[in-house]
């Protein structure tokens, strides 16, 4: 029983880092000029923006991935791809609290930061919609 708890566990975790790589190559197409150092601001509060526009980014991603591989050509696909990009930006922007360019620091700061990516990880965690009992 421990056990499997451990593995659901990890599985979340690998499922959040997975999702957390999408997402930052789908919001680095609005950063312009990316800087690659860490951002200045990973306060708690500033993670919490950055978990809660993750968490919403991941909804328009799940929303359009499927749109996109059943576009009828890649013209589709491609104008698909970048209404989902519109929206993801505007998905953080509406969090408040981090920009698009903060945002994108912080996610690609997590992948070299193994401390910075544990407290996003339990912030997105905290964010993440409960699941419903069956």
């Amino acid at each position: 029983m421990r056990q499997e708890t451990h593995l659901r566990s990890y599985s979340q975790l690998l499922r959040v880092l997975t999702l957390c790589a999408v997402t930052l190559c789908t919001v680095m197409a609005f950063a312009q000029q990316q800087q690659t150092q860490a951002p200045a601001d990973t306060s708690d509060a500033k993670l919490q923006s950055v978990a809660k526009a993750y968490v919403k980014v991941q909804a328009i991603q799940q929303e359009y991935g499927p749109k996109v591989k059943a576009a009828k050509d890649a013209q589709e696909a491609q104008q698909l791809r970048e209404e989902a990009n519109t929206k993801s930006a505007k998905a953080v922007d509406e969090v408040g609290g981090v920009t698009v360019e903060e945002y994108t620091q912080t996610l690609q700061a997590a992948q070299s930061d193994d401390q910075l990516r544990q407290r996003l990880v339990q912030q997105i965690q905290k964010e993440q919609p409960k699941e419903q009992p069956k």
